[in-house]
């Protein structure tokens, strides 16, 4: 499926045809627990050249999922990479789909980090700017990153 949107990508010249489909294959290295694969895709679409805002979201997801890869083999440079570059494409035009997975992921690192007063802060923030927002996954989403908030609380021990 990939070459076949690399075919597409070259005969249509868009760039974003190819990152999307590399998008797909890191949610589904996530899945399947293979981090690194997982990890070097992402930083593959980060590299990107191209500003368009569906390149924006790609990148945003996959920031997402190398930073939950990252996390999850402890390699905490590589995670804070993801970190920093993910918060880049979290604007109020930013889907508020792939801003909640975005909050989630890093909530989770944040708070393993012992981080727990940024990642409360930083999940306020996303909940202020799209809590408004219908979607139910979205919704669940913040609301799974505020419970870890409160596990990770220094009141709550």
């Amino acid at each position: 499926c990939l070459q076949a949107e690399k075919d597409l990508a070259k005969e249509f010249g868009e760039s974003t045809i190819e990152a999307a489909g590399l998008a797909n294959v890191v949610t589904v290295m996530k899945e399947r627990g293979n981090e690194r694969q997982d990890i070097d895709m992402a930083q593959k679409v980060m590299r990107l050249d191209d500003d368009s805002y569906m390149a924006r979201m790609l990148k945003l997801q996959c920031a997402s999922n190398g930073l939950f890869a990252a996390h999850r083999i402890g390699d905490n440079e590589t995670a804070n990479q993801f970190l920093d570059e993910g918060q880049k494409y979290l604007t109020p035009e930013t889907q508020p789909l792939g801003r909640a997975f975005f909050a989630m992921d890093r909530t989770l690192y944040l708070i393993d980090s012992s981080q727990v007063i940024l990642a409360t802060r930083l999940v306020n923030e996303t909940i202020n700017s799209i809590w408004n927002e219908r979607n139910p996954r979205v919704k669940t989403l913040l609301g799974i990153s505020v419970a870890l908030c409160n596990w990770g609380s220094p009141e709550r021990h």
